[in-house]
C-alpha cells in the first residue's frame, strides 16, 4: 500500500500482517513494565528498533520525540499517542521532546498566530490531561529552535529530489519538503544532548516521514535510527482515521461528553462497526465486544463518556500550566505575526 503522510484518504481495512512484511516491520513481542492496555490487547502493530531504545532506556539514554501542528485541536486518536508517550515517560524514565510544528502550521495550512498560539495551549494542556508531565518536558516551536533550523539547512544537500518523491510515493513541492527535513532535524535533536536513542509512536499511514529519517541517519553514519512504534489507528467517523484538519470525521478532545456521544451514535448507526471496535480495544476494561447493533451503540456511548469526562476534568486542572509554557514560548516572538 502506498500512503499520503499528510492527508487521510477514504477507508481501507488495514491487514496489518501484509504490512509488516511490505515494510519490514516486526512484531512487537516486548515485555513492559506494568503492562499498558495498548500492550496488552495488541495495539502495537509493528516496530523498527524497538529493542535499542528499551536497552537505552535501562541507561538513561533514552527520549521520545512527539511533535504537533498546531493547526487545530487534538482528537481521540491523538489521545492514543499522548497515552503512550505519558507512559513511556513514566515507566522508563524517558526524556520526551515536544516541538510544536508553527511552521507548517503557517505556511501548509494557513493558520494564523492567533490560532496557533490557542491551539499550542489546547496541545499541552492535552498532553497533561493524558499523564504526560509537560514540566519535564522540552518544548518548543520549530521557528525558534535554531539548532534545529541549522540543522534542517544542512541536511537539505543530503537528499535529493528523486529521492523525496520515491519515499513518498508523489512529487513534494518545497514546502512539503522543508517540513519533512524539519521534522528529521527534529528527530535528531535529543542525540546532541547525550541520548543515544530516540523513540516515536504514530500510525502506519506516517511511515513515509520514518522511510526519510531512516535515508538521512544512514547518510550521517547513524545506525538503526530511530526507534519506532506504529499504533493501530482509531477510526475516524466516515473515513479511515481522524485528522485534526477534519474535524467533521473526528470526536475532538475539546468535545463535550455528549457532544462524543451523539457523534458515536451516529457513527455506529450509520454502519461505521469499526469505531465501535476501537474504542473497546483502546478504551475500554475488557475486550468483550457486543454483538447487537443496539448494544454495541449502548456499550460506546458508555466508554466515551468515561474516557471523555475523566480528560475534561485533566484538562482543566492542567490548563494553567500549559497556558504559562505556551505564553513562555510566545515571549520569543518580538511582537504578533512577526514571521509573516
Amino acid at each position: 500500500m502506498k500512503f499520503d503522510a499528510w492527508k487521510v484518504k477514504g477507508i481501507w481495512k488495514p491487514d496489518y500482517e501484509s504490512l509488516r512484511r511490505s515494510f519490514g516491520l516486526q512484531k512487537f513481542n516486548f515485555k513492559l513494565k506494568n503492562e499498558p492496555n495498548f500492550v496488552k490487547n495488541n495495539l502495537v502493530i509493528g516496530h523498527e528498533h524497538f529493542e535499542k531504545w528499551l536497552r537505552a532506556s535501562s541507561k538513561g539514554k533514552a527520549a521520545l520525540v512527539s511533535g504537533f501542528m498546531p493547526s487545530g485541536i487534538p482528537h481521540l486518536g491523538t489521545l492514543t499517542i499522548l497515552k503512550q508517550m505519558a507512559y513511556y515517560q513514566k515507566e522508563y524514565k524517558a526524556k520526551l521532546y515536544t516541538p510544536i510544528a508553527d511552521l507548517e502550521a503557517m505556511y501548509i495550512r494557513h493558520s494564523n498566530m492567533q490560532e496557533i498560539k490557542r491551539n499550542t495551549i489546547a496541545i499541552l494542556a492535552h498532553l497533561a490531561a493524558a499523564g504526560v508531565d509537560i514540566n519535564n518536558s522540552i518544548v518548543y516551536f520549530q521557528s525558534q529552535n535554531f539548532d534545529t533550523l541549522r540543522e534542517t539547512f544542512y541536511l537539505i544537500r543530503l537528499v535529493s529530489e528523486g529521492e523525496l518523491d520515491k519515499i513518498y510515493w508523489k512529487n513534494v513541492d518545497i514546502l512539503y519538503s522543508i517540513s519533512g527535513l524539519l521534522m528529521v532535524s527534529d528527530i535528531l535533536y535529543p542525540l546532541a544532548y547525550n541520548y543515544n536513542s530516540v523513540l516515536i509512536t504514530l500510525g502506519i499511514d506516517e511511515i513515509s516521514h520514518i522511510k526519510l529519517v531512516s535515508k538521512i541517519a544512514e547518510k550521517l553514519g547513524i545506525k538503526d535510527f530511530p526507534s519506532v512504534t506504529y499504533t493501530d489507528l482509531i477510526s475516524g467517523l466516515k473515513t479511515s482515521k481522524m485528522s485534526k484538519s477534519m474535524p467533521e470525521n473526528s470526536i475532538l478532545l475539546s468535545d463535550s461528553a455528549s457532544s462524543a456521544m451523539r457523534k458515536v451514535e451516529k457513527a455506529i448507526k450509520a454502519g461505521n462497526i469499526d469505531l465501535y471496535t476501537s474504542l473497546v480495544r483502546w478504551f475500554a476494561d475488557t475486550m468483550e465486544l457486543e454483538t447487537s447493533l443496539d448494544k454495541q451503540i449502548k456499550h460506546a456511548k458508555e466508554i466515551i463518556k468515561k474516557e471523555m469526562s475523566n480528560h475534561r476534568k485533566n484538562y482543566i486542572v492542567n490548563l494553567p500550566d500549559a497556558t504559562k509554557i505556551a505564553n513562555s514560548l510566545f515571549l520569543e516572538y518580538k511582537k504578533p505575526g512577526k514571521l509573516f
